[in-house]
């Protein structure tokens, strides 16, 4: 017996006729099977919307990932080079500014440079002033070993003079006390030319060991003006600035102190657009360059835009600084970016086709009723077990447990 609800009933009251009891019969009976026939439409209609029927149909397989915009055109923008391992930032540019070509962009502290200069300029001073009386010094004792030497050879000249004199003339001892007078006068004037030899010699090494002391100083001034004129840097190109991060991931501002290895900015073209990505190890050896690529920006409204894989990364590494998952890169270009909101940094979901199943079914994840972990759907009515396969554009391929035609409940 089929239960109707009142407004058949009322819908039937309202087409009764009283003239004879075959019509009221006759017209009761037509009322009744034409209210059950609006009854049934409208039940099916309810039904409809809350089942699926399946069919066979070649469905592609997908993979699905997250990824953000990046730009293909970019400038990073690190510490320079510096005596010191860490430097502090005391200007940085505002993030998303269009910088021009010239402008600076970031300053880093030149404290210790500059105390570094002062000294540096204090000791070559110095050293420059020891150099002048050295110099001088050296001066000096060319000049007295001159008249030492010239005294000596005068010496000489005169011992000479006394030796000529007729040995006959002068007593055999005092001739004996000349002839030695005159050899330790010879020893003498080669002991003083040997010895401005060695004086030579000796003020040429003074001389260079203070030149060379004086160039390092030059050196190591000239290194720590250079650092320091380093330590402003100017934009090498008209782009958008964007603000790099430390090792706890927090944006970099003014006074952070940041180290070599660090990207301290980076200058973007907004323009040249891609998506960068990232897949668990097992996946990643799915892809292939040239797959075909769906990617949804949910942020402005949830654009979709076509492109391909471009690049896969050739090493695998982990998700984040506090995950364990193992993930490899990929790189996705797209065809056509005109008329686009796109904007580096935004998050978007990635769909990547990466093969084809043939006549298959698939359910979507709202279809799908779990007992006890195990997948299934309400089928005609019962529930029944089912096999889960591939992804396909959001949906589960079914493997097992459904043929053509069969009605899901939602």
């Amino acid at each position: 017996m089929i239960v109707m609800p009142d407004f058949v009933h009322i819908f039937m009251d309202k087409h009764k006729t009283k003239n004879s009891k075959e019509g009221v019969l006759g017209t009761q009976y037509i009322s009744r099977k034409s209210a059950l026939l609006i009854f049934t439409l409208i039940s099916f209609s309810w039904v409809s919307a809350d089942e699926l029927v399946v069919t066979k149909e070649n469905r592609p397989i997908t993979i699905e990932a997250t990824g953000t915009i990046i730009s293909t055109e970019t400038t990073h923008i690190g510490t320079p080079p510096s005596n010191s391992w860490s430097q502090t930032i005391s200007f940085i540019v505002p993030e998303g500014k269009r910088v021009r070509k010239g402008e600076m962009i970031v300053r880093f502290s030149s404290n210790r440079q500059e105390e570094r200069i002062k000294d540096y300029t204090d000791d070559l001073k110095v050293a420059k002033g020891e150099l002048d009386s050295l110099i001088q010094l050296q001066a000096q004792q060319i000049e007295e070993g001159k008249l030492n030497l010239a005294q000596a050879e005068a010496n000489l000249e005169k011992a000479v003079r006394k030796t000529e004199l007729p040995a006959d003339i002068i007593p055999s001892t005092e001739y004996q006390k000349l002839v030695e007078e005159r050899r330790l006068a010879e020893v003498m004037v080669e002991l003083w030319k040997e010895r401005q030899e060695a004086a030579e010699i000796e003020r040429e090494a003074n001389l260079k060991h203070m030149e060379i002391s004086i160039k390092r100083l030059e050196s190591k001034l000239a290194g720590e003006q250079k650092e320091m004129q380093q330590l402003t840097v100017f934009s090498p190109r008209d782009a958008v600035a964007m603000i790099g991060t430390d090792y706890q991931e927090s944006k970099l501002d003014v006074n952070s102190r940041v180290h070599p290895g660090l990207v301290v900015l980076y200058l973007i073209d907004e323009v040249k657009l891609a998506v960068q990505g990232n897949v668990p190890e097992h996946l990643a050896t799915r892809l292939e360059q040239g797959q075909r690529a769906r990617v949804v920006a949910d942020s402005i409204g949830g654009a979709e835009l076509t492109g391909y894989v471009d690049n896969i990364g050739s090493t695998v590494r982990k998700e984040s600084r506090y995950s364990n998952a193992i993930v490899r890169d990929f790189w996705i270009q797209f065809d056509d970016l005109e008329d686009t909101e796109l904007k580096v940094g935004m998050s978007v979901k990635i769909t990547i086709q990466v093969g084809e199943e043939k006549d298959a079914i698939a359910l979507p994840p709202e279809a799908l009723v779990y007992q006890i972990d195990e997948p299934g759907a309400v089928v005609n009515g019962v529930w029944k077990s089912i096999r889960l396969g591939e992804r396909s554009n959001g949906m589960y391929i079914i493997d097992d447990g459904l043929r053509d035609g069969d009605r899901i409940r939602l």
